[in-house]
């Protein structure tokens, strides 16, 4: 079997808009948070609620970590929209992971409820849940607990900021968190989610019918119009993972974090400047 080399990705051009610096510290980032995950301390004894609750926000720290790199590899490409799907992801995993973090009985619930969350994604596929789950997996399935807590993010949202407790903390992933709350939702979640949906309002950002000549004019690059701000907001979601988990479990920071995080903070201060050009 072969193996695919850079050219078989030359039908995907590298963004020329993008800035040179801001990318590369994107990918340190991504390298950080690899080795940072790589090679946590642990989560400690299995106890409840706490091993449930450091289980869940590391398990989300996994995730930031892939979507983190899927974003910036289709910003690289000028699939700018198409990385919204990320960012997207990259806010959802964000916000479980201190929410989760916060609400530790909560997450020892959800944890309880995997079997019975599997036999419902079984029966909803249309599969046989014998032929795929043993007596006693089926017994525990049939007779626990259903928690359900995320299948609402917006609630999940509404209960996080609602609660005087975590609003309250001052770590500075938590700090950071309250500080963009209302924003991220919006830009990365609301905003993200037309594209992510393919609505109209995303239909008419991509395709403008011409009402003088029976043709459209198709942006099939799915540009944005300031990517390099976008890539420095995206920039900031593995800084606050590795701070948070170092906070909540040990994580072991990487050495070259802190020089890394205030070098995003300056170029956000000129982010219209990187943009323009």
């Amino acid at each position: 079997m072969g193996k695919i080399t850079r050219d078989h990705l030359a039908i995907l051009p590298l963004d020329s808009s993008l800035d040179a610096e801001t990318f590369e510290i994107a990918t340190q980032l991504a390298g950080m948070i690899e080795r940072a995950l790589g090679t946590s301390a642990g989560i400690g004894p299995m106890k409840p609620p706490d091993w449930q609750s450091k289980y869940l926000a590391f398990y989300y720290g996994l995730r930031i970590h892939g979507v983190f790199g899927g974003a910036i590899v289709s910003m690289a490409h000028a699939l700018h929209r198409e990385a919204q799907f990320f960012e997207r992801a990259c806010y959802e995993y964000f916000l479980k992971m201190f929410y989760y973090s916060h609400f530790r009985n909560r997450a020892q619930e959800m944890l309880t409820s995997m079997p019975a969350q599997q036999l419902k994604l079984i029966n909803k596929l249309g599969f046989d849940p014998k032929a795929l789950m043993d007596n006693n997996l089926l017994s525990l399935a049939e007779s626990g607990p259903a928690a359900s807590w995320d299948a609402n993010f917006k609630q999940m949202r509404d209960d996080l900021i609602a609660d005087g407790g975590f609003m309250s903390q001052t770590t500075p992933a938590a700090k950071f968190f309250v500080k963009e709350n209302e924003n991220r939702w919006r830009v990365s979640w609301i905003g993200a989610s037309q594209i992510v949906h393919g609505t109209m309002l995303d239909a008419a950002a991509t395709i403008t019918p011409d009402m003088e000549e029976p043709t459209f004019h198709v942006t099939l690059g799915s540009r944005l119009p300031k990517p390099n701000a976008s890539l420095l907001d995206l920039c900031q979601y593995p800084v606050f993972t590795i701070l948070h988990l170092k906070a909540l479990i040990g994580l072991q920071e990487p050495p070259e974090l802190e020089k890394a995080a205030t070098r995003v903070a300056e170029l956000i201060a000129k982010r219209d400047e990187l943009d323009n050009d």
